[in-house]
């Protein structure tokens, strides 16, 4: 069971003394709300999540409004050709598997919070020489306010390769209504991990892309996770 780590305070002050990542901490005293929401990021289980995305288990108490704004997409791209493309509409070639979840976390002072993980991996094909096993997962955190003054919270991001695959090349991307505010970060592990990211807005994103070896082929592995909430 991972859980995602109480690291808000930490991680605030690890921002503040390097200025080139200043700009996601957003700079705003930490509140009881900053608290609260930290509580409950950190009871999500991501391995939970995975498996409830895989499964496609989906919270009922989550509305089904926001569940229809929800978008996801996923590629893998070898060396050699495009071999899989998926998005919410059917695909004609489905060698990449994707899914998602999504959960209520709780209430903080009536407003509720949500977090969504979407999954990416090329499935196993016989005929094929491909043979790089990754699950890519990228999620969001954020309290569903009226209007376009929704608040993201929190992203979360990883890789789980298999067998003598290996992963390089991390890319993430945040967008908020469409917009890159942040240019692109570079996670330097394939560990689950999170960082608190706020900022307000009607549409939020992030996709992470990562390249995929095992020594003897090679491949390009990218995951989207989007919602979009104007109520």
């Amino acid at each position: 069971m991972l859980k995602i780590k109480k690291v808000l305070p930490v991680f605030l002050a690890i921002l503040m003394l390097i200025p080139s990542v200043n700009v996601l901490a957003q700079e705003h005293n930490i509140t009881e709300k900053d608290l609260k929401l930290e509580e409950l990021i950190s009871s999500i289980d991501i391995d939970r999540e995975l498996d409830n995305a895989i499964n496609g288990v989906i919270d009922n108490e989550v509305p089904k409004e926001i569940i229809d704004q929800i978008k996801i997409e996923g590629d893998f791209i070898s060396e050699e050709s495009l071999i899989g493309n998926f998005s919410t509409l059917p695909s004609e070639t489905p060698e990449i598997e994707t899914g998602y979840t999504v959960k209520k976390l709780g209430e903080i002072d009536g407003e509720s919070v949500y977090s969504m993980t979407a999954y990416a991996r090329p499935k196993e094909i016989e005929d094929k020489a491909t043979k790089l096993g990754v699950t890519a997962l990228v999620g969001l955190v954020w309290i569903d306010n009226f209007g376009m003054d929704n608040e993201l919270e929190s992203v979360f991001y990883g890789w789980k390769p298999t067998g003598d695959s290996k992963v390089s090349n991390r890319e993430l991307r945040i967008l908020i209504d469409n917009a890159n505010k942040d240019g692109i970060i570079y996670p330097r592990s394939d560990d689950y991990n999170h960082f608190s990211y706020y900022r307000k807005g009607f549409r939020f994103s992030a996709s992470t892309t990562a390249d995929v070896t095992d020594g003897r082929n090679k491949g390009s592995i990218t995951v989207l996770a989007e919602t979009k909430l104007w109520n």
